[in-house]
């Protein structure tokens, strides 16, 4: 009988250690302070701020998180527009300003995009296509407009792999949560 029992036991260990180190790399959650969301990251997120001119808001900070694991290039941030902003636009319309000015820019052609009002707040997909120095990349972002605060979740990976569409990129991609702030 004590055999069997050491034998479980070590067998139970086994497991708890194959599926704990599983778990660990599909993503931790990541809950910065004062970020006011929590996301479950697939790599280790370093903070950097930038300052970004938005047409008709002005210089807004973009609080951003990034973090890179094998070939996928990782981002989650926000940033918050003047008061009163967001109240007199239409979502449509930042997303759009988000879209041509932030994620395609001057290197990249839009492939797809979907807005929709999940949770109560305008959000959207996009899917771009990015070449830089000759090479392409698959970039997906989903943004969400809460309040006067838009959250951009983001991935960039090399466009002749199939890693913009793991399912950990897809857990990325949605797992963002707004938290009360």
């Amino acid at each position: 009988m004590r055999f069997g029992i050491g034998l479980f036991a070590i067998i139970i260990a086994g497991a708890l250690i194959k599926f704990g180190i599983g778990y660990l790399g599909r993503g931790q959650e990541f809950t910065p302070l004062g970020g006011g969301f929590t996301i479950i990251a697939p790599a280790k997120l370093v903070e950097g701020t930038e300052s970004v001119d938005m047409q008709n808001a002005g210089r807004v900070e973009f609080h951003a998180f990034r973090g890179s694991k094998d070939i996928t290039d990782y981002l989650v941030g926000y940033w918050d527009y003047p008061q009163g902003f967001v109240s007199h636009s239409n979502p449509k319309d930042i997303f759009e300003q988000i879209v041509s000015n932030v994620i395609i820019g001057a290197d990249g052609r839009l492939v797809s995009e979907s807005m929709n009002f999940a949770g109560g707040s305008p959000q959207e997909d996009v899917v771009a296509s990015i070449e830089k120095n000759g090479v392409g990349f698959v970039q997906r972002d989903h943004l969400a407009l809460v309040g006067n605060r838009l959250y951009r979740v983001s991935l960039i990976a090399p466009e002749k792999t199939n890693a913009a569409y793991s399912s950990e990129s897809e857990s990325f991609l949605h797992s963002l949560k707004v938290l009360a702030r």
